[in-house]
């Protein structure tokens, strides 16, 4: 069973499955937001989550998700979508 922090996020996911759920989820969400702007979600954005950190650390992907959901509502109910990173600048950044 999974434990929730006061804010109803698991503190705890455990198996593969979990996260290729939650991927799914986050596949979901971007073709909303395609769906809406009729355009993809930009690729030079700083994301939710840091993908190299899932498999060791799933809560970030849950709380990650939960952001990216919010934020993906926002940009739709404002029509907003998202500003991507120019190019230079994202090259400049170290991550």
């Amino acid at each position: 069973m999974t434990e929730h922090h006061k804010d109803h996020t698991p503190t705890k996911v455990s198996s593969i499955t979990n996260i290729q759920e939650m991927l799914n989820e986050a596949n979901q969400l971007r073709t909303k937001y395609e769906q809406h702007f009729k355009t993809k979600i930009p690729s030079r954005i700083i994301g939710w989550w840091d993908p190299v950190n899932i498999a060791n650390n799933p809560d970030e992907l849950s709380r990650g998700l939960r952001k990216m959901e919010q934020d993906i509502n926002k940009a739709i109910m404002t029509n907003t979508p998202f500003k991507e990173i120019p190019e230079k600048i994202w090259n400049d950044i170290v991550f």
